[in-house]
């Protein structure tokens, strides 16, 4: 038996090498766990470069600055590592708010739930309100920005993309990054794509398999490719769920006490 737990052939250098490289996958697993070699969030610095700086290089005016794609490609490595840790066993709601907090370096609310799968190749671009529901399958391209609001709901194999590649070939596919803002009570169906630079107004439903090219008003019901106007959310609807809310005061979990408000 060797020092490192491999059993001795005849093959004697093969068997050796093998037992390097499995201790050298411990090695790193272990590295990495500690935080060595990366930053976890903004207030750690690697060689003088923050998560920030590397949010701020996707800008469209970022000078060139090859360090921070380098820190950038380790974060993007980071983030697949995270992934896999999440998406390749079972996980208690508590863990996958906890291992989402890694992720994102932000801490997850308490109101957070979320079915893996779940694949981000940044995931540091990416704020989550309160009450958020991210059903099995999502994949966010976040290096634009994706923030989603409160009470939002967001269906199975939603796409979040945030990068697009310049037309022209002597830009030779050059990325274009531009934010998703998903707002407070909207409702993403099953399928959907949002496209980079699109702002989903509150209340509003995105319907399955739409993809998403603009702007998606508050209160508003769109479908189809590209989505278009299905319907408003009406005012005799509002209404209505003023009324079976019994009036008064119903902020709970982000509702509104008044019509005035509601629409505002």
């Amino acid at each position: 038996m060797g020092y490192c737990g491999c059993i001795w052939r005849r093959d004697f250098r093969t068997d050796t090498l093998n037992c390097l490289q499995r201790k050298l996958v411990v090695w790193k697993n272990w590295v990495m766990k500690q935080g060595f070699g990366h930053c976890g969030n903004e207030k750690r610095r690697c060689e003088g470069l923050t998560v920030k700086d590397v949010i701020e290089g996707f800008q469209e005016d970022a000078e060139e600055n090859p360090e921070r794609n380098a820190y950038a490609a380790t974060l993007f490595q980071e983030a697949i590592r995270i992934s896999m840790e999440l998406n390749n066993q079972y996980h208690t709601p508590e863990e996958i708010r906890e291992i989402m907090g890694r992720l994102t370096g932000k801490k997850m609310d308490d109101s957070f739930r979320m079915f893996p799968p779940f694949y981000t190749d940044f995931g540091k671009n990416i704020a989550v309100g309160k009450d958020v529901f991210i059903n099995s399958g999502c994949h966010f391209q976040d290096q634009g920005g994706i923030t989603i609001g409160d009470g939002s709901l967001i269906g199975h194999n939603v796409a979040l993309a945030t990068i697009n590649h310049d037309l022209s070939p002597f830009k030779n596919r050059e990325n274009h990054y531009a934010p998703i803002v998903i707002e407070d009570h909207v409702w993403i169906g099953s399928n959907a794509t949002i496209l980079p630079g699109v702002t989903v107004g509150r209340w509003a439903v995105v319907a399955a398999g739409a993809v998403v090219t603009k702007d998606v008003e508050e209160f508003t019901v769109v479908g189809g490719v590209p989505a278009k106007e299905i319907r408003k959310v009406s005012q005799e609807e509002i209404t209505n769920f003023i009324k079976l809310h019994g009036g008064g005061s119903i902020k709970k979990n982000g509702l509104y006490d008044t019509v005035t408000e509601l629409m505002k």
